[in-house]
């Protein structure tokens, strides 16, 4: 029998010595139409650390996908600062590669190899063999290498977004940066997605900042959450799960968390559901505490 989920708890600041990876400070956007200046996020604040599964979660058009392409160095701020590893973001950059939740991201003209050695070599400054080598060991992280030699017209959605993981791990960012990269896809493909998300986070710990207006995926992809108010996004609430170290770890094929050792299903606490279910007003939070929305002067 599968063991009952534990619930979302709030977690206090880290130790000092554990510098944030990411840090996003007081972070607002605007962007401008012909008839008045829109704000799509207001003095959002919030830090990830290395290793971390951190989502970013809200509904739908309150600005989350504008914050996730500032991290990525796309949009810039009218207010506050994205810094990672301490230095101010600026410009996009290799240390920090966006999945979107487009399927048509990958160039058709070339082969899947080709899609993933493409920023091996421009960027990276691989040879042609070591990047095809690096290509080949990321398609079979995906489960992929023997489409290696396809065109991604000839892929399903599902396996055009392996592709796009694929590449963007192959690059080793910093932060990977997820956009509602199964959003599209049909419920079991969106799932079977995700179980492979975190069996890839397994085996390589990589640094992920995933946005998602899905409660339910939220709480499946994310070790941290983030609830964003409906726009324009401001912080709502935010929360940890709670680690499972004296229970064995879930098998993949079991409900919860798709392989992951040590972690089991959670809901969220009933702060967080009721922010949720009415529309989360912008408000304030620190570390340690969840506190009640505010409405925004």
């Amino acid at each position: 029998m599968a063991a009952q989920p534990s619930p979302l708890r709030v977690v206090s600041a880290r130790p000092a010595a554990a510098a944030p990876l990411l840090q996003v400070d007081g972070v607002s956007l605007e962007y401008r139409t012909r008839e008045r200046v829109v704000r799509a996020t207001h003095q959002v604040s919030f830090d990830v650390h290395a290793a971390d599964r951190f989502v970013l979660l809200g509904p739908s058009g309150c600005g989350k996908s504008t914050l996730l392409k500032a991290v990525a160095g796309f949009v810039p701020p009218c207010e506050g600062e994205i810094r990672l590893e301490g230095v101010p973001v600026s410009a996009p950059g290799p240390d920090r590669i966006v999945v979107f939740q487009e399927f048509d991201q990958l160039p058709p003209w070339k082969t899947v190899r080709q899609n993933v050695m493409f920023p091996l070599v421009r960027s990276r400054g691989m040879s042609r063999r070591e990047a095809s080598a690096c290509a080949l060991h990321f398609l079979d992280k995906v489960g992929l290498a023997n489409f290696a030699d396809a065109y991604p017209h000839t892929l399903s959605g599902g396996m055009k977004q392996r592709v796009a993981i694929a590449r963007a791990l192959a690059m080793r960012p910093k932060v990977l940066l997820m956009d509602e990269p199964f959003a599209a896809l049909d419920a079991l493909t969106r799932r079977r997605m995700q179980e492979e998300l975190l069996a890839l986070w397994n085996d390589a710990a990589f640094t992920l900042l995933f946005v998602t207006h899905s409660i339910e995926e939220a709480l499946v992809v994310g070790s941290r959450i983030l609830l964003l108010s409906p726009h324009p996004a401001a912080v709502a609430a935010s929360g940890a799960r709670a680690r499972r170290t004296q229970q064995p770890p879930v098998r993949p094929g079991q409900p919860g968390r798709g392989g992951v050792p040590g972690y089991r299903a959670t809901h969220p606490s009933s702060a967080v559901r009721r922010a949720a279910a009415r529309g989360a007003v912008a408000g304030t939070h620190r570390a340690g505490t969840l506190s009640p929305c505010q409405d925004r002067p």
